[in-house]
């Protein structure tokens, strides 16, 4: 198609031979705007992406209609405005419009159908209105339904690409749709109206008008990064991000949003300024971010002062926002309304001209920069667009498609302001929406009441939603004996079954009467040695019965004992016995020599030479809020800290315990928990408590899956608790479970991909959570059929929990926050460290005199009330802008079936270089080459989740209570092409496409294995790419291919095997890959 000619009278429109609607006239060109190449380029992702960009809406006629004037009228409209004859060329460079065309109008009659009928078909022809893809280069762009309800109901249905008639134009349409039926009825012409600027004369001014100044205010504003906005999402981001939408509309009543135009007048800025503030203030609250961006759509018709104008003139305005919890309302309130005026000033510069010129991060799942828009849409009165004698109606029709992740629409009406909401509905749920549009208006409420207050003490959770996540789902209360200890229960029990079997381990057992009898002659010693109530015993034993009844005896005495693992580094044992203050140790003769000297000295568990000795001392009495034991956990600055947990804590939890689980007489555990790992608690003591076996497994036995697998079978264990590298131990080793066998996992969190394997091999599987400081475990939940993602469920008994931001505040179903936990659990805290303890244990504010400890772990509510762990706090991964959960890739490599087991870390080579590592454990058939690997992960995550390196590993390293030692691994071994070296393309297709990248994106050297984002490439680059393909190589690929193959090499093999598949059918000389089926 020539070029377009410079000619200010016909505002460069050329007669070319190309005929959009196949009337036999010529057309005329003029060269399309930036904004409408950016659409062009985006509708060639798919029909879905192409509808994305359907407008909408109906008129509901009420009285006696004249049909035919209506269509006649629908017709001079079209002539009216020559966006509506317009189509475009092959390559989106230009525009097609035709001199004269007709309204495309569907009519129909249903006037003789039933109501309920009718209500079908309406729907339907909306959603055909909304779903049809637009065919922008045959057109129309513009499509009409008329449809006679009743004899005095008719609905009008009027449907057109973005391309060519944005929010405003639709505006305009309707009011000039009203004068043209008068016209139309009476037989008169459209003279009354005076002739509209043509949308190719306000083409025109853009194309001439200097864009340098507006240019460099905008990449000033992004020049150094992006943020990213990440709203919460309901279901897992796809790789390709989908079109797919649904609307939600809501209402602000008149009341409140007089108020708010008060608020907006007393300081003096605009309604809109107001709305967007508190909607930036409830975004960065929301997502927990400081630095938001929202999508603020512009009319180019207002800035060019050209009202009348039809056509896509439409801006989309990244605007920026940092937003502080302590700044108050007021504050953010005057900022928004400069950002606006600055951005309103500047506005005459496209969204994707700005994309090629900041330094965004490739990510084809997302909406780049501006996930979010956000629009105060101008009201339309219908009984004044002109159409005497009738009753109108006019509504905007919902979108099936959206190319926004959200995009709310603001309208006032009299009623007062309604909220029209297009969500993405793969990313979101219709509830989760209404919930955040209410805590919107809750937000809204808040700063019309008080916009003095501070960002961070906003409310931003509706009072119904408040109620059911801070006390509905902490409804906990259950019956907790508060004045006995955990020695006292035991001993009850041993009165009451004193000859059944309590302890077994290898071929020795003993029952409850032995129990109690050896706990007390050791008691007795240790007593005799000196040790007092209050005090702290060391428990240096290896797995043995004596490990339990050493634990009992040192309660006998009213002390609290203090696991040391014998298999520490003897530096850490010294420094944790000084730390504590041990009074006495208990061990065995035989590791005497393995620890520093303590006031009372060592009792030896194997020494049984004063038992019946006939001394007696009185047996200590213990209270409930002393100390059972200190458990030492790593700390930040690398020196273990000793975490105080009193009797009445661990009996709270023994007693939940034994009713959910569910624990009883019958019942055998078998224990396999270091007891340095306060989870040991449960195994060792909680069967003792309600008559059960216990089954201390060996030290060989836990670290042995088929061993450990024989003792299951051989004791008929009813339940084992381990974490989640001991329970893929015993499956590996073959495990076949048992039909009779309770599975506790916890310790970290418990892979999807684990529990499917466990849920059908055992009765019942739990997913256990909790940190030491509330006393081994505060949620648990049953798993009863196979899960995505694994919950930590619910509170157990007498205990609260507690999703709060960074302010204290309670966050809505979905949105992240930081766990707290409050209730009998809660511990004292540290050991010696009062400041430490003042900083993670908190008063709670939502109860009297209680106190809440912050764990660090990042969840989030599910509508079921359940809490879903997402991450740690300090393990937050940043790359290249993006927050990266290192478990989800971790997940994602283990669904690989070469792959066992897997841990991702970071590391940075050289300030500024993030990386991600990949270190994985190969099943038998070995680990494939990453490029393989690379290649399965990119079927499920984005790009910048796909890690740099990987490692292959015999066996990930693991901390002594079993869980991964990310501080073990290895330093993955740099190379100069972040994770592949240098190929030079091969002959063939490899070469050609090599040079055809190498001329798009005009670097010299373009290797086999590049990736084409990496090199620097874009969305419109990349149909430049698709168009050299087709010219060089007769290959016809959707733009999709690249996104979806970026690589090279793979991109030409996948090109070799379209060739292939074409010769072998015949087919015409250019390659398609249109008969491939697409999965994205």
């Amino acid at each position: 198609m020539p070029p377009p000619m410079r000619d200010q009278d016909q505002h460069n429109l050329v007669p070319v031979d190309f005929d959009p609607f196949a009337e036999g006239e010529l057309s005329r060109t003029v060269s399309a705007t930036e904004s409408q190449k950016e659409i062009w380029t985006a509708v060639r992702l798919g029909e879905d992406a192409n509808c994305a960009f359907n407008e909408s809406v109906s008129l509901r006629f009420e009285g006696k209609l004249d049909a035919p004037a209506l269509i006649r009228a629908l017709t001079l409209l079209v002539e009216r405005h020559e966006a509506l004859r317009t189509t475009f060329s092959p390559d989106g460079e230009t525009l097609c419009v035709s001199p004269s065309g007709i309204a495309h109008v569907t009519s129909e009659d249903w006037s003789v159908k039933n109501p309920e009928q009718i209500k079908a078909e309406l729907n339907s022809v909306i959603r055909k209105a909304a779903a049809d893809p637009f065919d922008l280069e045959h057109g129309p762009l513009a499509r009409f339904w008329l449809i006679r309800l009743s004899d005095s109901l008719w609905e009008l249905i009027i449907s057109a690409h973005h391309i060519v008639c944005d929010g405003w134009s639709t505006a305009v349409l309707l009011k000039d749709l009203g004068p043209l039926y008068a016209h139309a009825k009476n037989s008169a012409d459209q003279a009354s109206l005076p002739p509209p600027t043509p949308f190719s004369q306000y083409a025109d001014r853009l194309h001439e008008r200097d864009d340098s100044e507006t240019c460099e205010f905008w990449i000033k504003k992004f020049q150094s990064d992006v943020p990213i906005v990440d709203w919460p999402a309901d279901h897992p981001r796809p790789p390709l991000r989908s079109f797919e939408s649904a609307r939600i509309k809501t209402q602000i009543n008149q009341e409140l949003v007089s108020t708010l135009k008060s608020v907006a007048a007393k300081h003096r800025v605009s309604f809109f300024a107001l709305l967007l503030a508190a909607w930036e203030a409830y975004v960065s609250r929301v997502t927990g971010s400081e630095d938001i961006v929202t999508g603020i759509p512009a009319a180019g018709q207002s800035a060019a002062g050209l009202p009348e104008v039809v056509g896509h003139c439409v801006n989309l305005l990244p605007v920026r926002s940092h937003v502080t919890t302590s700044q108050s309302f007021a504050e953010l309130l005057a900022q928004t309304q400069l950002s606006l005026l600055d951005a309103f000033d500047h506005q005459e510069y496209t969204f994707g001209s700005l994309l090629k010129q900041i330094p965004i991060g490739r990510d084809p799942s997302r909406v780049p920069v501006v996930p979010i828009q956000f629009n105060l849409d101008q009201s339309i009165d219908p009984q004044s667009l002109g159409f005497t004698g009738l009753n109108v109606e006019f509504r905007s029709n919902p979108r099936w498609f959206e190319n926004f992740e959200i995009f709310i629409n603001l309208t006032e009406s009299p009623d007062g302001l309604e909220i029209e909401t297009q969500y993405n509905t793969t990313l979101f749920r219709p509830d989760s929406i209404r919930r955040r549009l209410a805590g919107f208006e809750t937000l809204l409420q808040a700063v019309a009441d008080r916009p003095d207050l501070e960002i961070g003490r906003i409310p931003t959770v509706s009072p119904e939603e408040r109620a059911l996540v801070v006390d509905t789902w902490n409804q906990t209360t259950e019956p907790h004996d508060g004045s006995t200890t955990v020695h006292d229960m035991i001993l009850q029990q041993a009165a009451r079954t004193p000859e059944s079997v309590a302890i077994e381990c290898g071929s020795e057992r003993i029952s409850y009467r032995t129990l109690d009898q050896n706990s007390r002659a050791l008691a007795d010693r240790l007593m005799e040695m000196g040790v007092q109530s209050g005090e702290l015993v060391g428990l240096a034993l290896e797995r043995s019965i004596d490990m339990v009844v050493s634990a009992l005896a040192i309660w006998r005495c009213g002390a609290a004992y203090v696991p040391l693992d014998p298999e520490f580094p003897k530096q850490r044992i010294q420094h944790m016995v000084e730390d504590s203050g041990l009074v006495a140790i208990v061990t065995r003769r035989t590791l005497a020599d393995e620890f520093p000297s303590v006031q009372y000295g060592l009792a030896f568990s194997d020494d049984k030479s004063t038992e019946g000795s006939g001394r007696s001392p009185a047996e200590a009495h213990s209270e409930p809020d002393a100390l059972a034991y200190v458990i030492y956990t790593s700390g930040s600055t690398g020196t273990p800290k000793g975490v105080e947990v009193p009797h009445r804590t661990v009996v709270n939890f023994l007693e939940t315990m034994t009713r959910n689980p569910g624990l009883g007489p019958q019942d055998s555990l078998v224990a396999v928990t270091t007891l340095s790992f306060d989870i040991s608690v449960l195994e060792l003591f909680l069967p003792l408590t309600v008559g059960a076996r216990t089954i201390v497994a060996t030290e060989g036995e836990t670290r042995d899956g088929r061993t450990l697998g024989q003792l299951l079978q051989a004791s008929g264990a009813t339940v084992m608790q381990a974490t989640p590298a001991t329970w893929r131990m015993l499956l590996e080793a073959g495990w076949r479970g048992g039909s009779n066998l309770t599975a506790l996992c916890g310790g970290e969190a418990f892979p999807a991909d684990l529990a499917k394997e466990l849920i059908p091999r055992t009765a019942r599987v739990f997913n256990m959570y909790g940190p030491t400081e509330t006393t081994i475990w505060s949620t648990l939940h049953e798993l009863e059929s196979e899960e995505s993602t694994v919950p930590i469920g619910h509170p157990i008994g007498n205990t609260q929990v507690y999703v709060l931001d960074g302010n204290l505040e309670p966050t809505g179903i979905g949105v992240p926050g930081e766990l707290f936990i409050g209730g009998e659990g809660v511990t004292r805290g540290y050991l010696g460290k009062p400041d430490l303890t003042q900083k993670r244990f908190i008063d709670d504010p939502f109860s009297d005199g209680g106190q809440l400890y912050r764990t660090g772990d990042f969840v989030r509510w599910d509508a079921d009330g359940r809490l879903v762990f997402s991450r740690r706090l300090d393990n937050q991964v940043k790359v290249r802008g993006y927050r990266i959960e290192l478990g989800e890739i971790e997940s994602a490599l283990i669904q690989h079936p070469s792959v066992a087991q897997a841990v991702v870390t970071v590391y940075e080579p050289q300030p500024g270089d993030t990386r991600l590592a990949a270190y994985c454990v190969a099943e038998n058939s070995g680990l494939p080459e990453a490029s393989i690997l690379r290649s399965a992960l990119g079927k499920s995550l984005p790009g910048y989740m796909i890690p740099q390196h990987f490692v292959s590993l015999e066996s990930i390293p693991l901390t002594p209570n079993r869980k991964a030692d990310r501080q073990a691994l290895p330093q993955p071994e740099l190379d100069s092409h972040a994770g592949h070296n240098y190929r030079e393309p091969s002959p063939g297709a490899e070469s050609q496409l090599a040079q055809i990248w190498s001329d798009v994106l005009r670097i010299d050297q373009v290797g086999a294995e590049d990736d084409f984002f990496d090199l620097g490439g874009h969305s419109i680059l990349a149909t430049r790419v698709v168009a050299q393909i087709t010219e060089r190589m007769g290959v016809d690929l959707p733009l999709r291919r690249i996104f979806a193959t970026p690589r090279l090499s793979a991109l030409a093999e996948h090109i070799d095997a379209l060739e292939t598949l074409n010769q072998g059918e015949n087919a015409d000389p250019k390659t398609s890959e249109s008969r491939e089926e697409m999965s994205f």
